[in-house]
């Protein structure tokens, strides 16, 4: 894990909206400050356009290879943490789904 960098992450969500019982994908675009153990970014552009959803804040505090916020937890993977993956729930929205990034 780098402890002075900071990164870019680019990566796809897909979610299930549980009270439309519909699946939908996103992006995700997530920025890392491993100096300050910090990680935020939007899940946004809905696939499901009908649907109306909003963006996601992600925000979460890394401890080790892992980070966890109010809304979502995850892992690095990789050499140099080269990938993400994670889960994240929206109770307004009532929408559960998973993402992965890579490093740009």
């Amino acid at each position: 894990m780098p402890n002075t960098s900071s990164a870019r992450y680019l990566g796809t969500a897909f979610a299930v909206i549980t009270d439309a019982n519909r699946l939908t994908s996103a992006e995700t675009q997530l920025d890392v400050d491993f100096g300050q153990r910090k990680l935020s970014g939007t899940i946004s552009n809905w696939y499901e356009k009908s649907l109306n959803l909003k963006d996601i804040s992600i925000n979460a505090t890394i401890s080790g290879n892992t980070f966890k916020g109010d809304n979502n937890q995850g892992k690095f993977y990789g050499p140099n943490a080269q990938n993400l993956a994670g889960s994240f729930a929206d109770k307004n929205q009532k929408i559960q789904g998973v993402f992965g990034a890579n490093k740009q």
